[in-house]
């Protein structure tokens, strides 16, 4: 079971909903599937926005935020094997009885204090998130760019903010002098044998060297560019393969900065003095840096422009709502239509064949490519190590949805290509009675 980097930046209401808003769409935080806005969806005959949507994908693929999170691993969540199907039943309604027989506890008393048990570690959990919160807002004195607590970093390195809190300036912490430009070059040679900008040999290394090697890695970036994430990712995946912890290191020790949706990032600029530099040449300490990001707000645009009719759209407030009477409108405007499309390895001529029932999904396959969660281990691999650039979409043959028998007909054409192309093997990402 994964979740979504995103998760870990959502607010709490989002974290209980599954999903937030980003720039283009709506994105699941469980697995990172996209529903993008201005597409109007049909799920078991219901026509819905794209927020609707991800929330029926939610239903769907994952049961619900609850069942998802319950089956995380005990790293992840802190509940035994035991307390994990205590709190399944409770959420299912289950009563005590029943609870008895599924798990063979012996009296009423003992369900009573498994439920005490679990509301003692609710109580626990909120005032370890208050003493957190509180230790982040302290930790703006600290003169060391390290975590606030190495031990529990070590133990959850995709941690809340806690262990995401450091500050400029860090090879002057402690008294100890700033590391020499000899040392930094023997250090940096150490990690990228190959030259200066080769692979990086490994990740696990100490915090001084961490430090060194995030400086090395950020000047690969220009101060004052905005970068996309996909971009970001390019970069990182020729240094290393594992470029999301890469690139989540560049921000928590805050030498790169984004958006709190992950759409853009951008480097921020150190001097000597351990003063971080805006991208609109403020001076500001890291720490105040990372206050201020915490600030920002996702603006949504009040009208978006419908591509296929040219029309604008009136939108609801925040969330981009279409009206009902609007929908319905533009769901009989809209040619829809299912058909067959590759994704096509431009390097190697690897194909993955699919079909879709509406080919305005096809976004969403790219969009999981995108965010590392697509189900096809070696598609994703390729498209982690050769990048976005070197993959196209081609949509080979197209059927209108009001076709009469359209459901039969897709089949048709999907088989039909199947076996023309021969996707398998060293031909293909497909393999044989598995669908993606």
């Amino acid at each position: 079971m994964i979740l979504h980097e995103l998760f870990w930046k959502a607010s709490e209401i989002d974290k209980k909903r599954g999903y937030c808003p980003v720039d283009n769409g709506y994105i699941c935080h469980l697995c990172g599937a996209f529903s993008e806005c201005g597409i109007i969806y049909e799920n078991d005959g219901i026509l819905c926005d794209a927020e609707k949507n991800i929330a029926v994908h939610i239903k769907n693929a994952h049961g619900s935020v609850f069942s998802h999170l319950i089956k995380l691993d005990r790293r992840l969540t802190g509940l035994s094997e035991h307390q994990r199907s205590l709190m399944k039943l409770f959420y299912e309604g289950e009563s005590e009885t029943a609870i008895r027989k599924k798990l063979g506890i012996g009296s009423a008393s003992t369900i009573r204090q498994h439920r005490f048990a679990l509301r003692e570690k609710e109580r626990q959990a909120k005032i370890f998130a208050v003493l957190a919160e509180l230790l982040n807002e302290s930790e703006s004195g600290v003169k060391e760019r390290r975590p606030a607590s190495a031990a529990g970093k070590e133990n959850n390195a995709e941690s809340l903010s806690l262990y995401a809190q450091f500050e400029a300036g860090a090879e002057k912490a402690s008294g100890n002098a700033a590391v020499g430009e000899t040392e930094r070059a023997r250090i940096i040679k150490r990690y990228f044998p190959e030259s200066g900008f080769g692979r990086l040999k490994t990740f696990t290394m100490k915090e001084k060297n961490r430090i060194i090697i995030l400086g090395h890695i950020a000047s690969r970036f220009k101060f004052g560019v905005k970068y996309t994430e996909s971009d970001v990712n390019s970069v990182l995946m020729e240094i290393y393969d594992d470029y999301v912890t890469l690139k989540r290191y560049l921000v928590d020790y805050l030498f790169m900065d984004r958006k709190p949706d992950g759409s853009l990032y951008w480097l921020i600029k150190q001097d000597e003095s351990g003063v971080s530099e805006t991208n609109d040449g403020e001076s500001k300490s890291a720490e105040k840096v990372r206050s201020e990001k915490k600030m920002e707000v996702k603006k949504t645009d009040k009208k978006e422009i419908n591509e296929k009719t040219g029309s604008e759209i009136s939108v609801e407030a925040e969330h981009g709502r279409v009206s009902r009477k609007e929908m319905k409108r533009q769901y009989k405007e809209i040619k829809l239509e299912g058909g067959v499309f590759i994704i096509k390895n431009k390097i190697n001529g690897k194909i993955l064949l699919l079909s879709t029932p509406n080919l305005k999904m096809v976004t969403g396959k790219i969009m999981a490519l995108k965010n590392g969660t697509h189900p096809n281990a070696e598609l994703q691999s390729d498209w982690k190590n050769h990048g976005e650039e070197s993959f196209i979409v081609e949509i080979l043959e197209t059927i209108d949805q009001k076709d009469e028998d359209f459901k039969n007909k897709l089949e048709k054409i999907e088989k039909k290509w199947l076996e023309k192309l021969n996707p398998f093997g060293g031909r293909g990402y497909n393999m044989p009675g598995r669908r993606y």
